[in-house]
């Protein structure tokens, strides 16, 4: 939680203090008395078919880190491109997490590749190489 500050306030002619607590201005709001469940707070990050580009649907999915993964394809599969967004975020987490990994910088290995595009022909029917 947000830093938190005591003020004395002192009484005319007396000694008594009153300690008031007061919230810094960069500390975050309370949490809402019903926070959503984990899955929830998933399916908020898959944001479906987001656009369109020429013949092809463009579907979106952001991290709660900030990245942004897109997919362009023909087909709506929502349920497999919902399983190939998580788990191809669980591959960037893990390589994110590569202590030589510079934060937010372009992952280039080969295996991270050959592994999302093993997701891409398990939920997608991907047929490239």
């Amino acid at each position: 939680m947000g830093e938190s500050r005591h003020v004395s306030a002192g009484c005319a002619g007396a000694r008594a203090r009153a300690s008031t607590p007061l919230r810094s201005a960069h500390a975050p709001p309370a949490d809402p008395p019903t926070t959503p469940s984990a899955a929830a707070r998933r399916s908020r990050r898959y944001l479906k078919v987001v656009d369109r580009h020429e013949n092809q649907l463009v579907s979106a999915y952001v991290t709660p880190g900030g990245y942004r993964f897109m997919l362009l394809h023909e087909s709506r599969n929502e349920e497999g491109i919902r399983a190939f967004f998580q788990e191809a975020h669980e591959l960037l987490l893990k390589a994110a997490l590569n202590p030589f990994h510079v934060p937010h910088g372009r992952i280039e290995a080969r295996e991270f590749d050959g592994r999302i595009k093993g997701l891409a022909r398990r939920y997608l029917g991907f047929k490239g190489e």
